[in-house]
Formats: C-alpha cells, sequence, structure tokens
C-alpha cells in the first residue's frame, strides 16, 4: 500500500544524487546564505534558555552548513536528506570540524521514522518547497509525530 506515497527520492529538475551537482550547490548557496546567521536567528526567534539540552530534527539538512553551526548550541541534531551525495558531503564536513553531536539519515518528511525519543525542535530551511501542496500537508503531520509534546516547529523557506 505504500506505492502510491510521492517519492521524495526522485529528484525533479536539479539532480542532488549526482556529485557535481552538491559541490555546485553548496558553491552557490554560501554566496546568498549566511548559515551562522540563520542560526542565531532561530535562536533569537525561539529565545531558548536551554538549547544545550534540546534535540533536533533537520529536514533537508543539504550538504550540512546549517549543522556545522548549530552542532555547538544543541544536545543532539538529527540531519535528514533525500540525497545520498548530499549527506556524504554533510558527513565530511563534520567529520573536518569533529562534531559528534550530529547524526545523518538517509530520508525525507513523508517516510522518517524516529529512531529514538521525540525531539524538542523540527527544522527545515529552503526544502519543504520541494514538496507538491498536497504532501506538505502529510509531511506536517508526520514531523507533527516526531515532536515532544510542546515541541516547536520551524520553518524557513521560499514561496512560489
Amino acid at each position: 500500500m505504500n506505492n502510491w506515497i510521492y517519492d521524495e527520492f526522485k529528484h525533479c529538475g536539479v539532480n542532488y544524487s549526482d556529485l557535481k551537482e552538491v559541490e555546485e550547490y553548496d558553491e552557490q548557496h554560501q554566496k546568498f546564505r549566511n548559515f551562522q546567521k540563520e542560526v542565531d536567528t532561530l535562536l533569537e526567534d525561539l529565545n531558548f534558555s536551554n538549547s544545550k539540552e534540546l534535540t533536533v530534527i533537520d529536514f533537508g539538512c543539504g550538504t550540512g552548513a546549517f549543522e556545522i553551526y548549530a552542532s555547538k548550541y544543541f544536545k543532539k541534531i538529527y540531519a535528514i536528506d533525500t540525497s545520498k551525495a548530499m549527506l556524504e558531503v554533510a558527513k565530511n564536513k563534520a567529520f573536518k570540524e569533529n562534531i559528534l553531536n550530529v547524526e545523518y539519515i538517509h530520508s525525507g518528511f513523508l517516510n522518517y521514522k524516529n529512531k529514538d525519543s521525540l525531539v524538542d525542535l523540527v527544522t527545515t530551511k529552503m526544502a519543504f518547497h520541494h514538496l507538491p501542496d498536497f504532501w506538505k500537508q502529510i509531511a506536517l503531520f508526520n514531523i507533527n509525530k516526531t515532536l515532544k509534546i510542546g515541541g516547536i516547529l520551524y520553518i524557513s523557506d521560499i514561496v512560489f
């Protein structure tokens, strides 16, 4: 009965399973995104007093730039992406920075299942728009299943 679910792993447009595209993605995003500022803004917006005790899921982690900066502020981060190539680049960055509190998982909004306990915060930045509108609703239901009571969903994205 799972055949009816939208396949997040098939890339539309840019093929993020291609390592060359992933390297170009990283170069392009560094031109217009400030990942440290994104982390600072998230922390400021949510006004956490205890972020070092919190666990986070980041859907659409891409090449892990957000995790590099966020890892020093949170207890544990589960970095989720549908692209194995993106995850490999992210893992290599974390290894070079000796970041040990990030776990990289090949999954997506629709099929991710918590391995451990519920989390305090779910983030997604510039990734949610990749889902067709109907499937965003299903993704939100799935995300809700990952959050503790009182947990927060933080979405930063573009609208077409």
